[in-house]
């Protein structure tokens, strides 16, 4: 779940250069879509599945018109507050969403394949639904940084003026990418709410966005590759340290300290340089 997600908000930050703090909304709205859908309405996973992107998208749409009105830094403010607001949102309305004391009771998925139920229940069934969407994600994610598309993101994020001078339309592209950035957020928050069967306004902090932000620049940003096993690293580290739970999470931020001094690309940089570096002998 979280190497889809630091995909997707990679999308963003690694190949257009926007340095966005509301994945986490975008991952709750998914989450909160589907949940309400299953539990409220009875709609069948698959159908709140498809919505829980589709609303998420639609809802990064308008954020990035608004956001995208102000300069870089007041881009990444903008999206931190309006992440705060839809958390307050979320929280206040109780009628709807149970406020702070959450949405329980939402049900496991079910999915209808040629008229066969394969209800999905047991943490195997999770593991290869899970390892069915990665595939699926990292599919559709590598055609599209590999396309036209994603060649117009690069040039937008490495030179603007440049860009817009051979006719690429910045705020086009930009829209696009964190479009696309929400509905995979919005997939995997639809994906949690049905896999822990419980979800409250406390998916909406912070966490999340650090979490992911984090594994992009451990990965190298503007990189599948690099994000893929950053994603990995990330949450081996901590249960390599869980023999000192009392130093864990000194350990853990040193870990990550020097991560950032000694590999300042990324992995993906130091698994390149690696490469060449055989290549030539």
């Amino acid at each position: 779940m979280y190497c889809i997600l630091a995909q997707s908000y990679n999308i963003v930050l690694g190949y257009v250069g926007l340095l966005s703090f509301a994945q986490a909304a975008f991952f709750g709205v998914g989450a909160y879509t589907s949940g309400l859908l299953a539990v409220k309405f009875g709609v069948p996973f698959v159908v709140g599945f498809f919505l829980a992107g589709i609303v998420a998208a639609v809802c990064a749409y308008f954020i990035a018109i608004l956001a995208l009105r102000t300069s870089y830094h007041h881009f990444a403010f903008i999206t931190l507050a309006i992440a705060l607001i839809i958390q307050i949102f979320v929280k206040n309305w109780v009628t709807l969403t149970g406020g702070p004391m959450g949405l329980p009771g939402i049900p496991h998925p079910e999915l209808n394949i040629l008229s066969i139920k394969i209800r999905v229940g047991s943490p195997l069934d999770y593991y290869y639904f899970m390892l069915l969407l990665v595939v699926v994600c990292l599919l559709i994610i590598h055609r599209l940084v590999n396309s036209r598309i994603g060649r117009a993101f690069r040039s937008v994020r490495e030179n603007p003026m440049l860009a817009e001078s051979f006719g690429i339309n910045i705020d086009k592209y930009k829209i696009m990418a964190f479009v696309i950035s929400a509905f995979f957020a919005g997939w995997m928050g639809s994906f949690y709410a049905h896999y822990i069967l419980f979800i409250s306004p406390e998916i909406f902090g912070l966490y999340m966005t650090i979490t992911v932000l984090v594994i992009v620049l451990i990965g190298g940003r503007g990189t599948m590759e690099g994000v893929f096993f950053g994603s990995y690293i990330l949450y081996i580290i901590p249960e390599l340290l869980r023999m000192t739970p009392e130093f864990r999470e000194i350990l853990y931020g040193v870990v990550l300290f020097l991560f950032v001094v000694f590999l300042p690309g990324g992995i993906a940089e130091k698994m390149r340089s690696a490469l060449s570096g055989s290549g030539k002998k």
